[in-house]
């Protein structure tokens, strides 16, 4: 599975590669290679919280791992952009009603 989501990754088809991630994660679900692969997955679909889920869970395994801790924190930054961004497009399209 892992080996088939590498080459989907690669296509760029993050449709079945987060179809395979998450069959790796259920039919292993202590394995930490699946899970640390869909937080990369989800971050690069701009999907920041289903990431920084993945990445914690794997922090979890791996207290103390650096590369997971920038993960989460990047999640989470990018997450807080991404809601600012959502609540001003909001706020203009009332503002325009409104007019």
């Amino acid at each position: 599975l892992m080996k088939t989501n590498s080459l989907a990754n690669e296509l760029r088809d993050f449709e079945n590669s987060e179809i395979l991630l998450r069959r790796a994660i259920k039919a292993i679900p202590t394995a930490e290679p699946p899970h640390r692969a869909l937080g990369l997955l989800m971050l690069e679909m701009e999907r920041f919280d289903e990431a920084e889920e993945q990445f914690a869970w794997c922090y979890d395994q791996m207290p103390g791992d650096t590369k997971l801790q920038e993960l989460r924190r990047e999640c989470r930054r990018l997450q807080a952009v991404k809601d600012r961004k959502i609540r001003s497009a909001s706020l203009t399209k009332k503002r325009k009603r409104s007019e």
